[in-house]
């Protein structure tokens, strides 16, 4: 029985020593814990990382609502700029390789539309015109009847 005692006291000084070993181990983790939380601390009260809040160099009216009434103006004055002849040039750079040769291309493509002129009327003017007419009356129409019928 003595020596059920003496086992049992030995378990439990064991048990005790290990309980030691996790707490000193514990207290360990939290000293450096603390320590890291000082040197935070520490560098968010330097200058160098304590920076303001800017306010952006933007005018509000580059901001989303706001911005709405000019950008209608820029819209608008878009439709009033002085028309462009149309001419237009598409630039062909290529190499071509054939049996080991290389044909260096550099060309260019004029389309110039001002030849379909009748009577001092530009045909392609015209025509462009009542597409873009014709393309928005067809989407106002269809626009109207999904407001209508839903």
């Amino acid at each position: 029985s003595n020596v059920k005692s003496i086992s049992a006291i030995n378990t439990t000084i064991s048990g005790l020593k290990e309980l030691d070993e996790e707490r000193n181990d514990t207290l360990s983790n939290i000293d450096a814990n603390i320590a890291a939380i000082a040197e935070a601390i520490t560098a968010a009260q330097t200058p160098e990382s304590n920076t303001e809040y800017e306010l952006p160099d933007t005018p509000i009216i580059d901001k989303f609502p706001f911005s709405l009434p000019f950008d209608f103006y820029a819209i608008i004055t878009i439709l009033c700029v002085e028309p462009v002849e149309p001419i237009f040039v598409i630039p062909i750079k290529t190499t071509i390789t054939n049996g080991g040769l290389n044909y260096q291309v550099d060309e260019e493509i004029t389309l110039d539309l001002t030849i379909f002129r009748v009577g001092g009327v530009d045909i392609v003017k015209a025509i462009m015109n009542s597409a873009s007419i014709l393309l928005v009356v067809v989407c106002l129409i269809a626009m109207t009847r999904k407001m209508i019928w839903k």
